[in-house]
C-alpha cells in the first residue's frame, strides 16, 4: 500500500501528527521518535500491526511500552481499538508469547528430526590440516580474506582459528 493510500485511510481520524517510516521495516527511526513523544492518554493510530514490522518479542515489547505509557492503539485494517478492548494488551502479549513458544518448539523438533536422520547441523567441521595451513598463512602475513579464499573456508573461520592460535 502506498503512502498516499495510507494517508487517505488516516484522514477520518484527524491526526495531530503523522510519522512516516521508510519501507525498510528493519529501520525504526520514526518509531523511536514516536515512542519518545507519546504520553499518557495519547492515541496511536496505525494502518496495521504489520506497519511496525515486528516479530514476536519485539512486538510484545512495543505493546508493553504502549500499555505502560497508557497509550490507546487503533489499527485501521484489523479494526483494533484498545479503548474498546480492555484486555487487548495482555491478550496480545499472551498470543505473541504462545506463538514464540510454538515457533521455538517446532524449530527444536525439526532440528532433532534432522539430526536423527543423520543431517550435519551447524558450521562445517574444519580438519586439522586446514587449520594449520590457515595459521601458517597468517604467519606469512596474508590477509584474512586471502587465507579464506586459499583455504576455501569462511572469513569467520579464518578469524576464529588464526586469532585463537595467537592467543595460545
Amino acid at each position: 500500500m502506498t503512502t498516499t493510500e495510507q494517508l487517505k485511510l488516516l484522514l477520518p481520524y484527524d491526526c495531530e501528527a503523522i510519522y512516516i517510516d521508510n519501507h525498510d521495516l528493519s529501520c525504526d527511526k520514526e518509531l523511536f521518535v514516536l515512542l519518545e513523544t507519546l504520553k499518557s492518554g495519547d492515541m496511536l493510530i496505525a494502518i496495521s500491526l504489520s506497519s511496525f514490522g515486528k516479530q514476536y518479542k519485539s512486538m510484545a515489547k512495543l505493546l508493553e511500552q504502549l500499555e505502560e505509557k497508557k497509550v490507546s492503539l487503533i489499527t485501521v485494517l484489523e479494526k483494533i481499538d484498545s479503548r474498546k478492548l480492555p484486555y487487548f494488551y495482555s491478550i496480545s502479549k499472551s498470543i505473541l508469547d504462545t506463538s514464540l513458544c510454538c515457533h521455538k518448539e517446532k524449530t527444536r523438533q525439526s532440528l532433532t528430526r534432522l539430526k536423527d536422520e543423520g543431517a550435519l547441523l551447524g558450521r562445517p567441521k574444519i580438519d586439522e590440516d586446514t587449520i594449520r595451513k590457515m595459521q601458517f598463512l597468517s604467519n606469512q602475513k596474508y590477509t584474512l580474506r586471502e587465507i579464506a579464499e586459499m583455504c576455501q573456508v569462511s572469513l569467520g573461520s579464518v578469524h576464529k582459528y588464526t586469532t585463537h592460535f595467537f592467543k595460545g
